[in-house]
């Protein structure tokens, strides 16, 4: 999968999961080592395309420093996942 920043920068990821009442809540933060090796993970899966059923109930958001970076929302019915923030380029679909 295309991230917009190497693992490398990343600092800190925030884990964003359903709280039960249609919100998200902060579920986890990984720092340094893990994060990197959290997004690594997510580097290595395969490209794929946004279908219908795109319900986004997990989240990860990447920040470096005090810097926000980028968000990732996946969907775990048609393995789909939607990347944005200001990393990402507009050019980028």
């Amino acid at each position: 999968m295309f991230l917009p920043v190497p693992p490398e920068r990343v600092e800190l990821v925030e884990v964003l999961g359903p709280d039960g009442t249609g919100n998200d809540q902060l579920v986890a933060i990984w720092e340094a080592d893990e994060a990197q090796a959290a997004l690594t993970l997510v580097a290595g899966l395969p490209e794929g395309e946004l279908k219908r059923c795109f319900l986004p109930f997990w989240q990860i958001r990447a920040h470096s420093g005090t810097r926000f970076l980028f968000e990732i929302s996946f969907c775990f019915r048609c393995n789909g996942a939607r990347l944005h923030g200001p990393a990402v380029s507009p050019s980028r679909p």
